[in-house]
């Protein structure tokens, strides 16, 4: 009863399910929880209200609170989203893609905590009013790798100054 047709011919047909999540929405509330399968649990159990309220693993920033809020994905791309949000109080943005320890985010352009959601999606913590929510794809990894090649890079380059300036002493 929640799906529409949207397609059909004799051989398909597709439906729209009129109760999927928006990709990125807010919400209200949130529970603390780290326990694997107690999150999974309390996540599928019918009492959850997931329109609502968020399975987070540790406190936000800011608590938030009901009342209306609006978002709005303006960039959507393999390493980087970035969603605009409208609130009048404090909410948590759920953005229904997959947590991995590598997403960081940036709100209004200041650095912010990506928490793990509902146990595979990623939330920012919100104040009132509006925002531009960037998340973005800088694993810690990657820092290393590039602190590593750099040194690298400069050890090269003077190794070959020094043994270049040799040849003419």
């Amino acid at each position: 009863d929640h799906y529409e047709t949207v397609y059909k011919d004799e051989g398909y047909e597709v439906l729209h399910n009129t109760q999927a999540f928006e990709r990125a929405f807010l919400v209200s509330d949130y529970v603390v929880q780290t326990d694997d399968q107690k999150i999974l649990d309390m996540f599928y159990s019918d009492d959850f209200d997931k329109r609502h309220s968020v399975i987070l693993e540790t406190q936000p920033e800011s608590k938030p609170e009901a009342g209306e809020g609006k978002t709005t994905i303006i960039a959507y791309e393999p390493n980087r989203v970035v969603v605009q949000t409208e609130s009048p109080v404090a909410k948590i943005l759920v953005l229904t893609d997959v947590y991995d320890p590598g997403w960081r985010a940036h709100v209004d352009g200041k650095d912010s905590n990506v928490y793990r959601a509902d146990y595979d999606f990623r939330a920012v913590s919100l104040s009132a009013g509006n925002h531009t929510v960037e998340f973005y794809y800088w694993p810690k990894d990657l820092s290393i790798a590039l602190v590593v090649s750099g040194m690298i890079g400069t050890i090269l380059i003077l190794g070959g100054v020094a043994s270049y300036g040799r040849r003419f002493i």
